[in-house]
């Protein structure tokens, strides 16, 4: 009989007998208990104890606390250190065989803290904010279904601090940007929404997940980001979307219910009045106004149309007034970058858009990984198109480049050689 390697760990070659060949040698399954949904809701929390990897256990923690501190009254650069410290774990404990590669950007990472953690880039843009992105995203590309499945809870804990939310429109942190904290908000529910449809068993028994992502949905709401909210919506469907095309279902059905429960939801807003979510003329006019000073800005001459303005030049910035004040970015994730970085920007875009869409046809390594990345990536790219939250604090763009590699993710664990040594290292 062929055995996995796991199996052939486990053997007891005395006798030639597995510990896969016999019952009743481990807990019973999930679906065999009375509560089966707290049983799933702990797996993830267990992974690390059941792997023997404690390291893990004390990185990890290290997200929940950064987004908790995040959407808490308190300095900002307190979830900026939290976030960096489990990057730099996070490359420094990856297996041997990528430890020629993410070590030297575990250095770099160490040597560029400071304008991180003290906010010295110009704001909200800069080049810095470019980097951290490719950083955590190389730092979470390739790990297994099984550390995403210990990996997932972490993150979404920050959404329980939603169930505080004051009077509209409610700024969960101050110091961060009510846009900024929505941004995080809507990130996170589309990771509870993907984990709530990934796990086994009737939805009855998923019920943590579903309450996350109705506590979160209720924050945005609470802030009155619209794009936020919209975003994360059309994120859910899009993968929704996905998944039926993927098992050759239709498609019209699901357009129909999205596009009536749509109208319901306007209608019933302009019957009971509520403000918040709907058209601001005066900041929306100075937008309009906005998109068309940086989707100008690289024809303004000095070479421009190639390399953009640049990030360290804040003074030839669009200077858009709004509500009294200007508006130096572009409030468009994708006209920034056109600003700032002109054709050779386009390029860069260009390149990450064929990555990503070969991601997403390549499947994932299960359908949790699948609909995590898929629903981060479409997250990104909406609320990008209103606004550039992403580019403002570095938890926003380690979580964000975190949840996208989930699209590459393997079912096993792939051996690899570590250069001065012979012995194989799985990435878990």
């Amino acid at each position: 009989k062929q055995k996995t390697a796991y199996e052939i760990r486990n053997c007891d070659w005395s006798s030639d007998v597995c510990s896969s060949d016999l019952g009743g040698g481990g807990p019973p399954p999930c679906r065999q208990l009375r509560r089966p949904s707290l049983c799933h809701l702990a797996a993830g929390l267990r992974g690390g104890v059941t792997v023997l990897n404690r390291s893990e256990l004390l990185r990890d923690p290290l997200l929940a606390l950064a987004g908790v501190l995040y959407l808490l009254p308190l300095p900002p650069a307190w979830s900026t250190g939290a976030v960096l410290a489990w990057l730099v774990l996070q490359l420094l404990d990856g297996p041997a065989g990528d430890r020629w590669r993410h070590w030297p950007l575990a250095a770099l990472l160490l040597a560029l803290v400071r304008p991180w953690v003290r906010g010295e880039m110009p704001h909200p843009v800069s080049g810095e904010d470019l980097l951290l992105l490719a950083l955590a995203f190389v730092a979470s590309t390739g790990l297994t279904v099984a550390r995403w499945q210990r990996l997932l809870p972490w993150l979404l804990p920050p959404l329980a601090v939603a169930l505080f939310a004051g009077p509209r429109p409610w700024t969960p942190n101050p110091l961060a940007g009510v846009n900024q904290g929505a941004y995080l908000l809507g990130l996170l529910t589309v990771a509870a929404a993907a984990w709530t449809s990934a796990l086994p068993g009737p939805l009855r028994q998923r019920w943590p997940g579903a309450a996350l992502t109705l506590v979160g949905l209720w924050g945005m709401w609470r802030t009155g980001s619209r794009a936020c909210l919209v975003a994360s919506l059309l994120a859910g469907l899009a993968v929704l979307l996905a998944e039926r095309a993927r098992r050759g279902q239709p498609l019209l059905r699901p357009l129909l219910l999205a596009a009536i429960a749509g109208a319901a939801a306007l209608g019933l807003k302009n019957l009971l009045g509520h403000p918040g979510i709907g058209i601001d003329w005066t900041s929306d006019s100075g937008r309009v106004q906005g998109y068309g000073c940086w989707a100008g800005l690289p024809f303004s001459g000095d070479n421009r149309l190639l390399w953009g303005v640049g990030f360290h030049r804040p003074g030839a910035f669009c200077q858009q007034p709004i509500h009294g004040s200007p508006l130096t970015h572009a409030h468009n994730l994708f006209l920034q970058l056109w600003g700032n970085t002109g054709l050779l920007g386009l390029l860069a875009m260009g390149l990450l858009a064929l990555l990503f869409w070969r991601l997403w046809r390549g499947g994932g390594g299960s359908d949790l990984t699948r609909r995590l990345g898929q629903g981060a990536l479409v997250y990104t790219l909406l609320q990008g198109c209103f606004d550039v939250a992403l580019l403002h604090w570095p938890l926003l763009q380690v979580a964000t480049a975190t949840l996208v590699a989930a699209l590459t993710a393997t079912a096993g664990s792939a051996p690899a050689v570590d250069p001065g040594s012979s012995a194989p290292s799985p990435r878990t």
